[in-house]
């Protein structure tokens, strides 16, 4: 449930949504428990039941019409998207979300929310595109544009939608490289994953992550070592060789620490990759 989304509740909003939200979906205009509230609640309380009956600002299903794993029909999604509140528009690209590939035929509706001025639902907008993978190609442009905001979690989710996509348009991957040096670094680690995608066994793109590299090796800044050193092993058939190559003439000390590293950005790329993107299925038993 969503409530509230447009922002228009004060910073004590708990209080009223937990108890207004309950007589709201009691449908209860004057309920009489009220009654045994705090004052400092009770007040709360109601100006929150006030807010939800005036405005309609929810996705609260007061009337149970599906059950809580049930997916909402695409046109129901549809339609919130549609929505003028932004609790709605949010709720139904979650929804979307949740039909993955399935919600192709909603893209052109979805990709128009990229640009929405509520700065949450572009980064579901991005995430919804992303679960649709190859077949929302067509935004590739849009995601790429998302990858210049100024908002850190819509240009992160832009930067996972495209390596979810895949495509190996050149404009893009220049963006991706560029985008490892973000100051945030669920982007840049964003763009790296990206990159592996979008990149693989592309020695073309590997050697111009290799001057980063170099660098975040002579300062020893170990989260950026393990970021570029993830996108060289992922982008590159022989990270190793091209490594050794470029550092070359700077010495067996600096060469030795980069082998080390890329070795244990090999054996935790494996592993972030399989458990992220690969989940392995249920077992017999459930669990």
């Amino acid at each position: 449930m969503v409530v509230g989304k447009e922002g228009r509740l004060l910073a004590d909003a708990d209080a009223r949504l937990c108890a207004g939200a309950f007589a709201y979906a009691r449908e209860e205009t004057l309920p009489h428990w009220a009654e045994h509230l705090r004052p400092d609640i009770c007040e709360p309380m109601f100006q929150g039941l006030r807010f939800l009956e005036k405005t309609g600002d929810t996705t609260l299903d007061i009337h149970g019409k599906r059950g809580i794993d049930e997916l909402r029909p695409l046109d129901d999604c549809l339609d919130g998207l549609k929505h003028a509140s932004a609790s709605h528009r949010l709720w139904a690209l979650n929804c979307l979300a949740e039909h993955d590939a399935a919600a192709a035929p909603a893209i052109g509706s979805i990709v128009r929310l990229l640009h929405d001025r509520d700065p949450d639902i572009p980064v579901a907008a991005a995430h919804a595109l992303g679960l649709i993978g190859p077949r929302a190609a067509a935004c590739v442009p849009e995601l790429q544009w998302l990858l210049t905001s100024r908002v850190d979690a819509q240009r992160a989710e832009a930067a996972y939608a495209l390596g979810a996509i895949g495509t190996n348009d050149p404009a893009v991957l220049d963006d991706l490289v560029r985008a490892l040096d973000d100051k945030d670094r669920e982007v840049a680690g964003a763009a790296a994953f990206a990159l592996g995608k979008c990149a693989p066994g592309n020695d073309s793109v590997a050697r111009r992550l290799l001057p980063g590299f170099e660098t975040a090796l002579r300062k020893c800044d170990y989260p950026r070592i393990s970021l570029i050193a993830g996108a060289l092993h992922a982008t590159s058939a022989d990270a190793s060789a091209l490594v050794q190559v470029h550092l070359a003439e700077l010495g067996a000390d600096i060469a030795g620490f980069a082998e080390d590293c890329l070795a244990e950005a090999a054996a935790g790329n494996e592993l972030e990759y399989e458990e992220e993107f690969n989940p392995a299925d249920e077992d017999a038993d459930g669990r």
